[in-house]
């Protein structure tokens, strides 16, 4: 048989084990979803922001009329 250098084998492994670490972390968060949520609240935020603003503009011109 022939001799294998087993530590040659994990370092070889290391980055492949890493990639599907962090794919594994990422896919729980997102599952429990903590990204989801955040973009959420950020979108609404700016929805808010523009209907305001939307608001603002449609008081004007019917000031104006």
């Amino acid at each position: 048989m022939a001799n294998i250098d087993w530590m040659s084998v994990f370092l070889n492994a290391l980055p492949m084990l890493l990639l599907i670490g962090v794919w594994i972390y990422f896919m729980n968060r997102l599952r429990q979803g903590d990204f989801r949520t955040k973009y959420q609240a950020e979108s609404l935020a700016q929805l808010k922001a523009q209907l305001a603003v939307l608001e603002r503009i449609a008081a004007a011109v019917e000031k104006r009329d």
